[in-house]
């Protein structure tokens, strides 16, 4: 976790810096909805077992940009996304059974931007790594013998708080009022088994997903791109 915590702190220095070098910088808010599913590989059997299936759920968060160029800008960003995913099982009495898990992440995504304006509408694309930590997941499992569900911790069921992979996507933009209203899409991609090594028993498990969103940011300063404009 203090990892974590290290990560942003680099952010937020860099974030005031360049403040200060570009007087540009764009805070928002947004919000959507993440489907998700498990990808999972054994070394005995390389081929991907499909026995997971897509969860649709929320997510929000505030995206922070940073403009490091006319086209080019920095957008760390902090999320809560509720990530998950189905699978088939049996219950105690032999029962076709399925189980929800629902892993509730902090996140943080650090993504590279690049825009292209046209008139009042901007097209970009964007990515980049991202780090998350969960405390705790929701377990439900349905039945003949009902609907029970609780909520344990990673380590109970032998998973790994930590997840780290990349996003990229794409997006639309367009000028409303003082801010920008937008909408993107974008797909992240795990590459850390969210097994605990000593229980993996050589299968691992990632985090597949896709997020559909809608923000506005509001600028907090005139970049010195429009100063140079109007000389």
């Amino acid at each position: 976790m203090k990892h974590l915590f290290y990560i942003t702190g680099v952010i937020i220095a860099f974030v005031c810096h360049c403040s200060v070098a570009y007087g540009q910088v764009s805070v928002g808010v947004h919000t959507g909805i993440n489907s998700s599913k498990m990808f999972i590989r054994s070394d005995d059997d390389p081929q991907t077992v499909e026995n997971t299936y897509w969860k649709t759920r929320f997510m929000v968060g505030i995206p922070i940009e940073i403009a490091l160029s006319k086209h080019w800008a920095l957008q760390p960003e902090l999320n809560y996304v509720q990530k998950g995913w189905n699978f088939n099982a049996m219950d105690t009495l032999g029962n076709h059974a399925e189980i929800d898990l629902r892993f509730d992440y902090l996140e943080l995504p650090l993504l590279l931007k690049y825009t292209k304006q046209w008139k009042k509408t901007h097209f970009y694309a964007f990515g980049g790594p991202y780090f998350s930590y969960t405390n705790h997941i929701r377990a439900s499992l349905s039945s003949v013998l009902g609907n029970p569900s609780e909520t344990i911790k990673p380590k109970d069921i032998h998973f790994s708080s930590y997840d780290v992979g990349f996003y990229a996507g794409v997006g639309i933009g367009r000028k409303i009022g003082i801010g920008t209203l937008s909408a993107e899409i974008r797909y992240g991609h795990s590459i850390a088994n969210i097994m605990q090594k000593e229980y993996s028993d050589g299968t691992s498990m990632m985090n597949r997903n896709f997020q559909f969103l809608v923000s506005y940011r509001i600028p907090l300063g005139v970049g010195v791109f429009k100063k140079n404009n109007k000389q």
